[in-house]
């Protein structure tokens, strides 16, 4: 406990930087189920018993993905984009300094476009990636089919990440201005969910509620 005598020494960053996350979450999820507990028992919404029933029904549910996370850091292939980003960024970092561009500043703008497509690159991966513990663990949360799931918000990454290459990332590496990528990007992604873009049509639920509504007010008249 040293470190706490000198404050002044250390930044944000490095407190941040030398902190065991594990530990913070494992606490965090602790706290956070006291907290909604004391809460739950404060307005009386359910009893003790109902509580501690509904609460091992959510551990049980989350068995099954948590099973899955741990076979899977058995492989190679997890979808994780700590993973990718461990891997790619010593990589683009050999490219720079290969060509001989670390460390100029004239070509500072390349090593933050580096590292930024690296991580972007990380984590539409790992959006897309079926074996992603955020995909699976949101799937399971939710009640929602794995392949459903992914199903689902493919098109939207693969929308976003089309337009990011072709309007962003290429063009600005070519030399034009970062703020113009974003611009011509965000322009492209109006334009293509107008284009292609649908309205969510009414479930069948809200139709049947409208008939009975219907024959309700002619019932009446």
């Amino acid at each position: 406990m040293e470190e706490l005598g000198h404050p002044a020494e250390y930044s944000l960053r490095d407190v941040f930087g030398n902190g065991d996350s594990f530990t913070a979450m494992m606490w965090g999820s602790l706290l956070s189920t006291l907290v909604a507990l004391i809460m739950t028992q404060a307005q009386r919404l359910l009893s003790m018993d109902e509580a501690a029933h509904y609460w091992f029904e959510g551990v049980q549910s989350m068995l099954l993905p948590i099973t899955i996370l741990m076979m899977a850091f058995t492989a190679f292939a997890t979808g994780s984009s700590w993973g990718v980003m461990g891997i790619m960024m010593p990589l683009a970092w050999a490219v720079l300094l290969h060509h001989g561009l670390a460390g100029d500043p004239e070509f500072m703008h390349l090593f933050y476009a580096s590292v930024a497509a690296v991580l972007a690159g990380a984590v539409w991966g790992d959006h897309c990636s079926p074996l992603a513990e955020t995909t699976l663990l949101a799937a399971m949360a939710s009640g929602c089919g794995l392949v459903e799931h992914v199903r689902t918000q493919l098109p939207y990454a693969l929308f976003v990440g089309v337009i990011a290459t072709l309007f962003g990332i290429v063009p600005v590496a070519y030399g034009l201005p970062w703020w113009l990528g974003i611009a011509i990007c965000a322009l492209a992604m109006a334009m293509g969910l107008r284009v292609l873009g649908k309205r969510a049509e009414d479930s069948p639920a809200d139709d049947t509620q409208d008939v009975s509504v219907t024959k309700a007010a002619d019932v009446a008249s």
